[in-house]
């Protein structure tokens, strides 16, 4: 296929999963790293017709891993859009119709094993789409590969910087950090009436896109940070964080990080009795999101 054929087909899969990703929430196959069966099968069937031919595109996200929270809808969104095509009677192109097969890898949020994953993907399979890999610190470490072998691939960082100058074959469909924040900057103001926040972020390229924009549009806005704390993706235990936060008195403490810390944070600023009004990452509304909220 063409390179346009490629991305308005990638494209076509990727755009689904912005609909379909927040509401799906169960848990991923048992596939792990190995390819799904073929479309339209069942164990130990044969295809229908020896001339159906296959697309397989590659998805590369964190089945597991502090980013597991977003990782496994992103997974499940794109298993819904993939049946759906192939149920439908895939892709037509040069008079030829093709099906889709997945090709699975689990990053386990960790950036070795994206490059891990994807050059398994290139040499097995010779994939030439990948949806994902979603954060950006993956996104950073895979594009080169991307970049060297002309592989598509689409992510939904929201980094400012996810797309480095002179990249050509990574494509990103969410909006940028600037575009969230100033929607989220603009509510607090107008419709929450903060006047007064602690701010936390992980030290991750998406979230100090955030943090940057944060502190920018507070200060056109008239919103008094009090505190700006930055911490390490491996850090587990918030007491402290909590304790310098809290001074102050903040209206609220919004906290910007992968899927696990959230939930870490949510989990002790309860265990800590801190009535506070606490925003999180939009990729983290799981059902262990809302059991460490409580009904609040």
């Amino acid at each position: 296929m063409k390179r346009n054929k490629w991305l308005t087909l990638l494209a076509a899969v990727s755009l689904v999963l912005l609909v379909v990703v927040l509401p799906i929430m169960s848990a991923c196959g048992a596939q792990g790293e190995t390819p799904g069966e073929t479309p339209g099968q069942t164990p130990g069937q044969t295809p229908a017709t020896t001339e159906t031919k296959y697309i397989r595109i590659g998805n590369l996200n964190s089945c597991t891993g502090s980013y597991a929270a977003s990782g496994l809808p992103m997974r499940n969104g794109f298993d819904i859009r993939l049946t759906m095509l192939n149920e439908s009677g895939g892709v037509l192109e040069g008079g030829e119709r093709y099906l889709i097969e997945p090709i699975y890898y689990d990053t386990r949020t960790d950036p070795k094993r994206g490059v891990a994953g994807i050059l398994w993907m290139k040499d097995m399979y010779d994939i030439k789409m990948c949806v994902g890999p979603a954060e950006s610190n993956i996104s950073f470490a895979t594009q080169p590969i991307f970049e060297a072998n002309k592989i598509f691939t689409f992510t939904v960082s929201t980094a400012n910087e996810v797309i480095r100058p002179g990249i050509q074959w990574t494509f990103a469909y969410m909006s940028m950090a600037g575009q969230r924040i100033l929607g989220y900057v603009r509510t607090l103001k107008d419709i929450l009436d903060v006047k007064k926040i602690s701010m936390i972020s992980e030290n991750a390229a998406a979230y100090q896109s955030y943090r940057a924009d944060m502190i920018k549009y507070c200060q056109s806005y008239g919103i008094e940070i009090i505190s700006d704390i930055v911490f390490e993706s491996s850090v587990t235990d918030f007491s402290t964080v909590i304790a310098r936060a809290r001074n102050g008195d903040p209206d609220m403490a919004i906290m910007m990080s992968t899927g696990m810390p959230g939930i870490r944070f949510l989990n002790q600023v309860h265990e800590a009795g801190w009535n506070v009004l606490v925003g999180v990452s939009p990729e983290i509304p799981t059902d262990e999101t809302f059991r460490s909220c409580g009904p609040a």
